[in-house]
């Protein structure tokens, strides 16, 4: 088996910069970028970038340090900070502890996540957090956070001013 493997990010257009504290509507996903182990497209898809990794790039959400440190223009905290101050934007109300289950997506986080009536607000946290559990893998060292959502698993990077990890792949044309 190769050290090395590829994971992919399907983008409508041209990525040249990755902003530091990038949004989506009222989602921040705080410098990062999704990728999945195989190309795809969830909607327009003009750009496929892949990005190389190792085994040693990739941490698991279950392993991310709740207190380490997330520094923004903003405000700075831990990630177990920054989630319950954004929960509370959605009068969700959770603590610490609720925090670091949400970051590392312990057993205890879908209890908290199906508690949120909101399907709304439920969904901003749940990108919110991805954005985060990125940072935090950042923050510790590493390339991506690897975890899992409706698609499947994810590996999501931050790479705010690492837009040279990214390789534009060959696009099949019809010209």
């Amino acid at each position: 088996m190769s050290p090395f493997f590829d994971i992919y990010h399907c983008s409508p257009t041209r990525i040249t910069k990755i902003l530091k504290d990038n949004s989506w509507g009222d989602v921040d996903f705080s410098g990062c970028i999704f990728f999945a182990l195989q190309p795809y497209a969830l909607g327009s898809c003009d750009y496929l970038y892949r990005m190389e990794l190792t085994d040693e790039d990739v941490i698991e959400v279950c392993f991310l340090d709740p207190a380490v440190l997330i520094n923004t223009d903003n405000w700075s905290g831990t990630a177990s900070e920054k989630i319950i101050r954004y929960a509370s934007v959605y009068d969700i109300n959770i603590d610490e502890e609720d925090a670091e289950d949400l970051l590392c997506e312990n057993r205890a986080a879908f209890r908290i996540l199906d508690g949120i009536e909101d399907p709304e607000a439920r969904g901003y946290l749940e990108w919110y957090i991805q954005g985060i559990q990125g940072r935090a893998a950042h923050a510790m060292g590493y390339t991506v956070a690897q975890s899992h959502d409706e698609q499947g698993t994810v590996y999501i990077a931050y790479l705010h001013g690492k837009e040279h990890l990214l390789t534009l792949c060959e696009q099949d044309s019809d010209d």
